[in-house]
């Protein structure tokens, strides 16, 4: 499968598949795309619907090596992680490589131009998130990346942790 979204209004525009549902592997994938479409477009509104209010989110890494490895549970945190994230990495040019489901979980690998709104670098990285669902929302995120690269385009550390406050 090979989905490809060049910008973020095109991002925006995006479905989530019919009715928001993922009960068919055919629609938990467009769901699944949609989730991170929205991202790409910096739509958090539209993420948020899609998380369970206790959900977990977690961008894997040490925290000691890299101010990009969070973890957020919850609402409360969720939120304003993944905005303070979509601050500082803007994100064009969506290519979702592939998606795999099995039950209530699935893997999704995809690529990515992202810039930093911090330093201006540019770069195209590979993610890769696993995702867990519990009543049609997901509770559980588990996301993959590059996270030296992350860590190099959030400038230096004292700059970094301003940008995620």
């Amino acid at each position: 499968m090979e989905c490809r979204c060049n910008d973020r209004a095109s991002a925006r525009n995006a479905t989530l598949g019919e009715g928001g549902r993922h009960d068919r592997p055919g629609r938990e994938r467009a769901y699944i795309a949609g989730i991170v479409r929205s991202g790409i477009a910096g739509d958090l509104d539209t993420i948020s619907r899609h998380f369970a209010s206790d959900c977990r989110f977690e961008l894997a890494g040490s925290s000691a090596a890299s101010q990009v490895a969070v973890k957020a549970v919850g609402a409360e945190q969720f939120g304003p992680t993944i905005a303070a994230l979509m601050k500082i990495f803007e994100m064009s040019d969506l290519n979702i490589l592939s998606i795999v489901v099995e039950g209530d979980k699935a893997a999704v690998h995809w690529r990515v131009k992202v810039r930093s709104s911090v330093t201006g670098d540019m770069a195209v990285t590979d993610l890769c998130d696993i995702v867990e669902f519990r009543r049609d929302k997901v509770a559980s995120f588990l996301e993959f990346c590059d996270t030296a690269m992350a860590q190099r385009m959030m400038g230096p550390p004292e700059t970094g942790r301003a940008a995620l406050a």
